[in-house]
C-alpha cells in the first residue's frame, strides 16, 4: 500500500532538516514510517541533504539517530535557482485561478522576499510569467472557504484528528464528526478533504466549502493502510457508491472525433467501430457522477450496460422530455 498523497522530496528534506535542527532523534526506518515512504526513499533524501544542500548528515551509532556535525547556525539554507522561483510563481497564479487566494498570497509574498535574494544571473521578475500564463479554472467558481486549507495540511502532517461540523447536501443535514485526515484533493474547481470518518466508520470525503466550523484536537492516530490513487480513481467524480460497475457506451461518430482523443477514467477502454462510432468500456465506483456526464451528451450516447445505470439515464432523458413538452411556467416578479 502507498502513503496516502506521499509528501514531494522537496518537502521530505525540509522535514528531515527541521529535525536535525531541532536536534530530535530518528532512524531511516522510523523517519520513512513518518513520511510515508520507503526506507530506501528514505536514504535518498538524506543523499540529496548531504550532496546537494551540503548538510553534514551523519549517523550517531551511541545516540542511534541521525545529527549534524556542525551547530544548527552553520546549516546553510536550502538552494534556489531561478528555475526553483519560476515554479513559485507559476503555483502563484495556479492557486489565484483557483480561487484558493490565502495560499497564493501566502507564495506571493514569498516570491516578493525571494526575488530580492536571488543573483542577476538567475533573477526572475515576479511579474514576468502574467503576460504570457493564463490558468483557467476548472469547474465552477465557489467558496472554498481557505481559512482551511493550513489547519487541515498540518493535521495531516501531524496525523492529529480533526473535529468538523459538516453540512451534507445530500441529506440536507449537519453533523459533528472526528476525522482522521489524510490529504486535500482539488476536484473540479472544489477541494474536499479526504478521511476516515468516525461517525460512518469509513473512508469519506467532504467538501471544504461545506465545513461550518472545524477544531483540530488533541488527539492522535496511526495511519491505516491506504492507497490514495485507488481510493481518488475508483470513480469519475468524487462521488461513490458500495459497489463497482461495469460500464459500457457507445458514442456517436460525431462526438468520437474528440472523445477517442480524451482518457476520463484510468480503466477506460476505447474502441472505434468501423462505422465511425466509439465504444468505451470503464469500471466505475458509484453512478450519480457517470450519469450526469452521459445526460451532457445527450443523443450522441447510449448507455448498453450495465442495466441500472440505462435506466437511470433513460429516466432523465424522460423527465426532461415531458418539462420541456409543457408550456413554461410564468415568470412571476417577486
Amino acid at each position: 500500500m502507498s502513503h496516502p498523497l506521499a509528501a514531494s522530496q522537496l518537502q521530505r528534506c525540509t522535514q528531515l532538516l527541521h529535525w536535525l535542527q531541532a536536534g530530535q532523534s530518528f532512524t531511516a526506518v522510523s523517519a520513512a514510517g513518518r513520511l510515508g515512504v520507503t526506507v530506501r526513499t528514505l536514504r535518498r533524501d538524506l543523499d540529496r541533504l548531504r550532496d546537494t544542500w551540503n548538510v553534514p548528515v551523519v549517523w550517531n551509532a551511541t545516540r542511534r539517530s541521525f545529527e549534524t556535525t556542525v551547530p544548527v547556525a552553520q546549516i546553510p539554507a536550502v538552494p534556489l535557482s531561478g528555475r526553483d522561483f519560476a515554479a513559485l510563481l507559476v503555483a502563484q497564479h495556479a492557486l489565484t485561478a483557483l480561487g484558493d487566494t490565502a495560499s497564493a498570497d501566502l507564495v506571493r509574498h514569498a516570491a516578493d522576499r525571494l526575488a530580492d535574494a536571488l543573483p542577476p544571473s538567475v533573477a526572475v521578475p515576479p511579474h514576468a510569467l502574467a503576460d504570457v500564463m493564463r490558468f483557467a479554472p476548472a469547474g465552477p467558481r465557489t467558496d472554498a472557504r481557505s481559512a482551511w486549507h493550513l489547519p487541515l495540511a498540518e493535521a495531516v502532517e501531524a496525523h492529529r484528528v480533526v473535529r468538523l461540523r459538516y453540512r451534507s447536501a445530500s441529506k440536507d443535514e449537519t453533523t459533528l464528526r472526528d476525522i482522521e485526515p489524510y490529504g486535500l484533493v482539488l476536484h473540479a474547481g472544489r477541494w474536499y478533504l479526504v478521511g476516515f470518518c468516525h461517525l460512518r466508520d469509513g473512508w469519506r470525503d467532504f467538501r471544504l466549502d461545506r465545513i461550518e466550523t472545524l477544531e483540530t484536537t488533541a488527539a492522535t492516530f496511526a495511519p491505516r493502510p491506504f492507497d490514495a490513487d485507488a481510493y481518488l480513481g475508483e470513480s469519475l467524480g468524487m462521488h461513490r457508491g458500495d459497489r463497482t460497475y461495469h460500464v459500457h457506451v457507445v458514442f456517436s461518430a460525431r462526438q468520437a472525433r474528440w472523445l477517442r482523443e480524451e482518457a476520463y477514467h484510468p480503466t477506460q477502454v476505447a474502441t472505434l467501430r468501423t462505422d465511425g462510432r466509439l465504444d468505451v468500456r470503464l469500471s466505475v465506483r458509484g453512478l450519480p457522477d457517470l450519469v450526469r456526464w452521459l445526460l451532457g451528451y445527450g443523443v450522441d450516447v447510449e448507455v448498453l450496460a450495465p442495466a441500472v445505470l440505462r435506466r437511470a439515464v433513460a429516466d432523465a432523458h424522460r423527465a426532461a422530455a415531458a418539462l420541456y413538452a409543457r408550456d413554461p411556467d410564468p415568470v412571476r416578479d417577486n
